[in-house]
């Protein structure tokens, strides 16, 4: 598929990341498995051409399955044809999944109704969410995916999830808070986090897991003192 080409790193020891420097930049993530395989965390823009950074990465073979931490666009945006390409399992939230695929809309998650009117028009014009997809495997807080432990950071989205991986001692975080130039803080436009209220509860969350790594989808991972940080930019007790 051609379009943005991204740049792979190894972040810990079975985790990858393939940066896309698109309008937002955004990353997704490969997570090797006990089996010699790998599972793909989340899928970018509609335009990031996500087979060309595998290749470049060295995997040769398709991931054993796709994992998607929310709805939104820079997060679904290539899923339908990843899977088409690849025919492989799709895991999302059990609260995600209608709105990746299609059948809820961001609009009626929300009370306010300048912001119903906000994600209403945002899912008209395609700003929001990627092409619908069919979740194969909904997951909640505690399962496990090919050793990853779910964690449930909702606020940024209705059942966005965050994935804990033990043995590396990391948190995938997907959107609950960015490292924007490598300052910790939340998304940076208004109107785009379903309950913010929440949110901050998610922060709250993961700086109380217990890990070091945190490893965002917008900006540069955190690999020290994690906790530490988060405290301190959110000003958490």
């Amino acid at each position: 598929m051609p379009g943005t080409d991204g740049s792979f790193e190894k972040v810990t020891d079975h985790i990858g990341r393939i940066h896309f420097k698109t309008f937002i930049p955004v990353a997704v993530w490969t997570v090797e498995i006990e089996d010699g395989g790998y599972i793909l965390i989340d899928s970018g823009y509609f335009n990031c051409n996500v087979e060309r950074g595998l290749e470049k990465a060295g995997f040769s073979e398709p991931p054993k399955a796709l994992v998607i931490t929310h709805c939104h666009l820079d997060h679904t945006g290539t899923a339908k044809h990843l899977i088409d390409w690849w025919d492989i399992p799709v895991v999302a939230s059990e609260i995600e999944a209608p709105f990746i695929d299609g059948s809820k809309s961001l609009s009626g998650a929300v009370d306010s109704k300048a912001h119903k009117a906000f994600l209403g028009l945002s899912s008209k014009l395609n700003m929001m969410t990627g092409t619908p997809v069919q979740v194969t495997r909904k997951v909640r807080e505690g399962d496990q995916v090919e050793g990853l432990e779910v964690v449930d950071v909702r606020g940024h989205s209705p059942g966005q999830i965050a994935l804990v991986h033990e043995q590396d001692r990391a948190v995938l975080v997907a959107d609950t808070f960015g490292n924007f130039r490598n300052r910790i803080g939340r998304w940076p436009f208004p109107g785009i986090d379903v309950d913010r209220d929440e949110g901050m509860g998610s922060i709250a969350k993961v700086a109380g897991l217990g890990y070091e790594k945190f490893l965002p989808s917008h900006g540069v991972p955190i690999l020290d003192r994690g906790p530490e940080r988060l405290k301190t930019a959110f000003n958490l007790n």
